[in-house]
C-alpha cells in the first residue's frame, strides 16, 4: 500500500521503552539526615493534617492496615497506618501490629510518588516498590490512594539536592524509529475513546491488532508498559497497532461506596465493563481494512483478556490472544471462542496458577497455542520482549525484519 494513503487517517505517534535495569540517582551534597528528617515529616506533620478525614472517595467503605518502609540509610523508616471506612485512624511508627499491606520503596521513590512526581501504580510496574501481604490488594490501594497525592502531593524541603530517576536505564526498548503513532478520540457508545494508533511509515500492513488493557482502577491505560512495547515492536513488524483507554475509571465508579467495596473484595465492579470499549475500538479499526485480505487480532491483557472474550459474542477476530488472564474472572463465555488462541503468562503470576491456567486451556474449544514465560510474573518485567517474540511467532512473523 502506498504510505501515503495512511495519511487520510487521524493517527498519532510512539514513545519507546527503554532496558528495565535498576535506576540511579544524583545526590550531590545530599544530606540523609536531611532525607530522613523528611520522610518522617511526612508521616509525623503531613499525613495527620488528614486524619479522621474522607481521603478520596474511592477509598469509601474500605478497611485496611498499612505499613510504609521507606530505605533510608542506616536503617529503614517504618510507619503503619490505619484505615477504617476510608479514614484515617491511626498513624504511628511500626511496632509489632500485623498488616494487610506493606510497601517497601527507597527514599527517592517514596518522594516522587507521595509529591505527585511519579504515579504510584508506575513505581510498582517499574519495579521500584516491593508489596508484602496481597499483591492484588496493594495494587487496587495504590490506585485509589492515587487521588490523594495528586490532590495533596508533599514538597520535601531538600532543595539543595536533587533525587531525579536517571531517565536511561529503566524499561526494556521497543523499536521507534520508521513507524508513526497518532492520537485519536474514538466516538464510543459510552462516551469518547482515547485511543493511539501505531504503524509502519512506510509500506501496507498484514495485520491490524486491538489491544484491550488491565482494569483502569488499577492504575492500566493505554499507556501500559505491556502495550507500549508491544505497539512499537508490532507497528515496525508491519502491524496496525490500536490500543485504548477505558471510558470508565475511578471518577464515575468510586463516587459510590458500594462500587469501592466491590472493587475491593472482587476483579471489577460489575460484570461487562468496557466490553463496549473494546467493540467500539473493533469496528473503528475494521473500518480501515483496505482490503478483506488483511488480517485481524484481539489481544486482552489481564482484565482485558476477560472483556476480550465477552466482546467476541458481536465481532470475530482471525486470532485471539489473552495474555496473564485472571482465570477464575472467565466465565463459560469462552464457548464463543471459535478462532486459534494464544495464552501467554509468568511462571510467578499472583493472580493465576498454572493449574488454574491449564484448566482455562481445556475450557477454550479449538487450537490454544500456550507459552509460559520463565521468572516472570503478571507485569512481564524484564520480559516484555519474550512476550512479544511470543506474539509475532503466533501471527507467523518469525523472522521477519524490524522496520
Amino acid at each position: 500500500m502506498n504510505p501515503a494513503s495512511w495519511l487520510a487517517y487521524p493517527f498519532r505517534a510512539l514513545a519507546g521503552f527503554r532496558d528495565r535495569r535498576p535506576p540511579s540517582y544524583t545526590h550531590s551534597g545530599l544530606s540523609l539526615a536531611d532525607v530522613r528528617r523528611e520522610v518522617k515529616a511526612y508521616f509525623q506533620t503531613f499525613l495527620p493534617r488528614y486524619k479522621g478525614k474522607q481521603l478520596v472517595a474511592g477509598l469509601a467503605g474500605v478497611d485496611c492496615d498499612v505499613r510504609f518502609v521507606v530505605d533510608v540509610e542506616p536503617r529503614p523508616i517504618s510507619w503503619d497506618v490505619a484505615l477504617r471506612d476510608g479514614c484515617m485512624t491511626r498513624i504511628e511508627e511500626s511496632t509489632g501490629r500485623d498488616f494487610d499491606i506493606q510497601y517497601q520503596a527507597s527514599w527517592q521513590t517514596f518522594l516522587q510518588v507521595t509529591g505527585a512526581k511519579m504515579r504510584a501504580e508506575e513505581a510498582f510496574f517499574r519495579g521500584k516498590v516491593q508489596i508484602r501481604g496481597s499483591v492484588l490488594k496493594g495494587l487496587k490501594m495504590a490506585s485509589l490512594l492515587q487521588s490523594f497525592f495528586t490532590r495533596f502531593p508533599y514538597t520535601a524541603d531538600l532543595t539543595r539536592t536533587s533525587y531525579k530517576v536517571d531517565p536511561n536505564g529503566c524499561e526494556e526498548t521497543a523499536p521507534v524509529e520508521g513507524i508513526v503513532e497518532e492520537r485519536l478520540s474514538i466516538e464510543g457508545r459510552r462516551g469518547p475513546v482515547e485511543a493511539r494508533l501505531a504503524y509502519p511509515e512506510e509500506g501496507g500492513v498484514e495485520w491490524h491488532l486491538v489491544l484491550a488493557p488491565p482494569h483502569p482502577f488499577l492504575g492500566a491505560t493505554l499507556n501500559n508498559h505491556v502495550f507500549e512495547f508491544l505497539s512499537g515492536r508490532l507497528a515496525a513488524r508491519g502491524c496496525l497497532v490500536l490500543r485504548f483507554s477505558y471510558t470508565f475509571g475511578l471518577g464515575d465508579e468510586f463516587d459510590d461506596p458500594e462500587a469501592a467495596r466491590a472493587f475491593w473484595s472482587t476483579s471489577d465492579t460489575s460484570d461487562g465493563l468496557g466490553v463496549e470499549d473494546v467493540i467500539d475500538s473493533w469496528e473503528w479499526v475494521r473500518n480501515l481494512r483496505p482490503s478483506q485480505a488483511t488480517k485481524t487480532a484481539l489481544i486482552g491483557y489481564s482484565y482485558g483478556a476477560q472483556v476480550s472474550i465477552q466482546s467476541l459474542s458481536r465481532i470475530q477476530p482471525d486470532r485471539l490472544i489473552l495474555i496473564s488472564p485472571v482465570a477464575d474472572r472467565i466465565d463459560d463465555g469462552v464457548h464463543r471462542i471459535q478462532v486459534p488462541v494464544l495464552l501467554v503468562t509468568g511462571d510467578s503470576d499472583f493472580a493465576t496458577s498454572t493449574e488454574e491456567y491449564e484448566r482455562l486451556v481445556s475450557r477454550i474449544p479449538g487450537a490454544v497455542t500456550r507459552v509460559e514465560l520463565k521468572d516472570t510474573d503478571h507485569f512481564f518485567r524484564t520480559k516484555t520482549a519474550e512476550l512479544s517474540n511470543a506474539v509475532e511467532s503466533f501471527l507467523g512473523m518469525d523472522g521477519k525484519p524490524i522496520a
